[in-house]
């Protein structure tokens, strides 16, 4: 990474997590959530390509599935175009590219639920995006978006969210692609075995989570081609 690019990266993650911490003392925990996803909002957004949008809200696929309300949502603006009102809606699957959950405190049941939303997103249907000239659908491979949580804190004190989560999995698939605790640690799985970024002064962990994230946009965007908007509407 560019040395220069680096350090206004990092300073910009240390501002970010200052604030985080001081909002910790708001009481009501909605006003609390809601600010550190705008935390969140201000480290992605200054990174984010002029094609790809933020947002939060609901995941909807033309067959009529939902998703629970996810926290930020980041889509191909290129694509099937959501509903909105102001940054919150209802975004079509085929135009999602990563789903992201935040929580304040990380604890088991949080993570459960952060699971469980991956694990539905998975089974959404996605409209094939290539076609013949005749207009027959052409099968080709769709990749869902990727599911990611941030947590500012937990609530473990004898082991990592890794090990809590590879014990949640237990008997189940892997769903989450990307979990990281502000000054503790960011895992990543990569298709076969997860990478663990260990946290540091200068929050390696962040630097990590954001890395991710913006290397997986291009390649989910790619596999999407021209999705037609028709079965939303008819």
């Amino acid at each position: 990474m560019n040395p220069l690019y680096a350090s206004l990266l990092r300073s910009r993650i240390a501002a970010a997590v200052a604030e985080a911490k001081t909002i910790q003392p708001v009481e009501h925990n909605g006003l609390r959530g809601a600010l550190r996803e705008m935390v969140v909002r201000q480290l992605l957004h200054p990174l984010l390509p002029p094609d790809v949008g933020i947002g939060t809200g609901v995941v909807i696929s033309a067959a009529g599935q939902q998703s629970k309300q996810t926290d930020i949502i980041l889509y191909d603006k290129n694509l099937i175009p959501p509903l909105l009102l102001a940054d919150q809606g209802l975004f079509p699957i085929e135009s999602v590219l990563v789903s992201i959950e935040v929580k304040s405190i990380l604890t088991q049941s949080e993570l459960l639920v952060a699971h469980r939303a991956a694990e539905l997103l998975n089974t959404f249907t996605i409209l094939p995006g290539l076609y013949t000239e005749a207009g027959e659908p052409i099968q080709h491979t769709q990749i869902s978006p990727p599911s990611a949580l941030i947590a500012f804190g937990s609530d473990l004190t004898a082991s990592t969210e890794l090990e809590r989560y590879q014990r949640l999995l237990v008997g189940s698939q892997q769903e989450l692609g990307v979990i990281c605790v502000v000054s503790r640690q960011c895992v990543v799985w990569n298709s076969t075995k997860w990478l663990v970024h260990p946290a540091s002064e200068d929050h390696d962990e962040l630097v990590a989570f954001l890395a991710v994230i913006l290397n997986t946009l291009p390649g989910i965007a790619l596999t999407r081609g021209r999705p037609r908007m028709g079965k939303y509407l008819t």
